[in-house]
């Protein structure tokens, strides 16, 4: 991590001791904070020294502005750059005048340097940069604070969500507020995403809520490089990588004592850094195999497959579909003090109490497979496997649900019927997979009628009766079934709230055994499946359309 890697570099340094620098970094990641700025508020090391350091570390020059007077003090020399005083001000940045004609930027947090490059790529001029002390650089700000904070820009009213706050403990009060704003609005409003998004002339948030996007505001383009800078702190990334993707993660403070795990992922685009913010469910206690949407028969044909000590259960769906709350669910059911269970994810979705969680790490060559190896040999009950990916990891996955293991997994497939298929292509023997597939469960997930606006669809309309057989209906189901569309209202998305899971459910009885044994196709399975009762999700989809949860058009779009 990036704390860790500078905290690491100033023991080398000799600049602290290595019990205060593992001190301070786990004070860093508890307060969200860089570790330069804790360093710099704590006088852990003298201001000119820590600022030299930082130099080295960017292979810039340091100055010390105890000896410089010459700074910018009026816009007309920032204006070529399309900048001014107030917005250096926000990213705590001086503009010096070293140069007759080009001003020289002075910083001290390295999180300025993402902004300062997006000004040199816009503006097409170099700009020459130099680092400062901390406590010279406020020294120095502070009358300019004084000065204009009667005189906040339009976009500084925004980030603060029309705060008009002067305290000079937080110079970042705005853009924190307006993340923490952001995250706690997208829990609020039940989104499962955020996405952070530059554009050509701003910068767009988008909530993903029950499974579509929505946009929500906007914000000044220029503010980006301060937000993603915040964020990356916030997830202890290196503020200074705009050139690569990265991954971290977020405790959040949502309410007192409430806190939210939320993953965050950056990618470079021609714009600046997109990123997304997943809103994790941290809590499988609150999952339970009897309230994920299955029915009564679904939900029985689930558990006895739990039951068996040893099998391959597989969840398969598109990506957010619900498969990783299915098998949370499931673990939590199987999760007893006479079990040892192994769950080996990317990343690790969920923490749960009693199992040992691994992540991939692919920077020391742990995948999948070698985490299952590793497993099989740590005497394990149950293992879930994140998903099945490629041939090794699924032959390893089949063959230690032949040896007294349960094991849980996922796969992308349209459904359960070809998920068979998918196997057998991938090169696990047929005569191996039918001894040891216990179930296949393929869902999808729907959107939810608003109960507060949902439309009735008048029964004797010719259309609606003919969509409906289009769709799948018998005559007998359509005249029993109250069929509702999406309106919309004040308390919902355009009609919707929440979603319903659609599930099918193939177990691998006797029949079904012999038929992959044997090779079967696709389509002999479903007609097999067929004969034996089997609910396809379309059918499912088609009985909750019925019963008022969802409408014809969802399904349509889903199924």
């Amino acid at each position: 991590m990036f704390n860790q890697s500078i905290a690491n570099s100033m023991v080398q340094a000799g600049l602290l001791p290595s019990a205060a620098a593992r001190e301070m970094v786990h004070q860093a990641e508890t307060e969200h904070v860089s570790l330069f700025s804790l360093v710099a508020r704590n006088q852990s090391i003298p201001g000119n020294i820590l600022a030299r350091f930082i130099a080295r570390q960017l292979a810039l020059p340091w100055v010390d502005l105890s000896n410089i007077r010459a700074s910018v003090s009026d816009d007309s020399q920032l204006e070529p750059y399309q900048l001014n005083l107030n917005i250096l001000r926000q990213h705590e940045i001086l503009p010096l005048s070293l140069h007759p004609e080009t001003p020289t930027l002075a910083f001290f947090d390295p999180a300025c340097v993402t902004f300062i490059e997006e000004v040199v790529q816009r503006s097409h001029a170099p700009l020459p940069l130099v680092i400062v002390a901390h406590d010279q650089l406020q020294q120095r700000l502070s009358p300019v604070n004084s000065r204009q904070e009667q005189a906040r820009p339009d976009d500084d009213r925004q980030l603060s969500g029309g705060d008009q706050s002067q305290s000079s403990d937080d110079q970042e009060a705005p853009v924190v507020r307006f993340i923490d704003r952001t995250i706690s609005a997208a829990i609020d409003a039940g989104a499962s995403d955020i996405h952070l998004e530059p554009g050509k002339s701003h910068y767009r948030i988008r909530f993903r809520c029950d499974g579509l996007l929505h946009e929500i505001e906007s914000t000044a383009l220029h503010l980006a490089p301060r937000i993603s800078g915040r964020i990356k702190v916030m997830a202890n990334l290196d503020i200074t990588e705009r050139r690569k993707p990265q991954d971290g993660r977020i405790q959040f403070d949502y309410r007192p004592g409430q806190q939210v795990g939320l993953r965050v992922s950056t990618i470079p685009v021609i714009w600046g850094e997109k990123i997304v913010i997943r809103i994790m469910n941290d809590s499988p206690e609150q999952l339970d195999c009897r309230n994920l949407g299955m029915n009564e028969q679904q939900t029985n044909v689930f558990l006895n497959a739990l039951t068996r000590s040893q099998g391959l259960v597989l969840v398969t769906g598109p990506t957010g579909s619900g498969k990783s709350a299915t098998l949370y669910a499931a673990l939590q059911h199987l999760n007893q003090r006479d079990r040892n269970i192994f769950t080996v994810e990317d990343p690790v979705e969920m923490t749960l109490a009693g199992a040992n969680q691994v992540a991939i790490n692919t920077a020391v060559e742990l995948g999948f497979a070698t985490a299952l190896r590793a497993f099989l040999r740590q005497d394990p009950d149950i293992i879930m496997l994140g998903e099945i990916r490629d041939q090794e990891t699924a032959d390893i996955s089949v063959k230690a649900a032949q040896t007294g293991h349960l094991v849980l997994s996922t796969l992308h497939t349209n459904s359960a019927a070809d998920t068979v298929r998918r196997l057998l292509n991938m090169g696990v023997a047929h005569y191996n997979l039918s001894s040891a597939l216990s179930l296949v469960v393929a869902q999808r997930l729907c959107r939810r009628l608003c109960e507060q606006c949902k439309m009735a669809v008048d029964p004797g309309r010719q259309d609606g009766a003919d969509r409906l057989l289009a769709a799948g209906m018998n005559t007998e189901q359509i005249k029993s079934a109250t069929v509702f569309e999406a309106l919309g209202c004040h308390a919902c998305h355009k009609g919707y709230r929440g979603r319903v899971a659609i599930f099918e459910l193939l177990p691998i009885n006797r029949d079904m055994e012999s038929l992959i044994s044997a090779g079967a196709s696709t389509i002999e399975i479903r007609q097999a499946a067929a004969r034996s009762g089997h609910i396809t999700l379309r059918q499912a989809a088609l009985q909750k359309v019925a019963a008022g949860e969802t409408s014809l058009a969802e399904v349509e779009r889903v199924c």
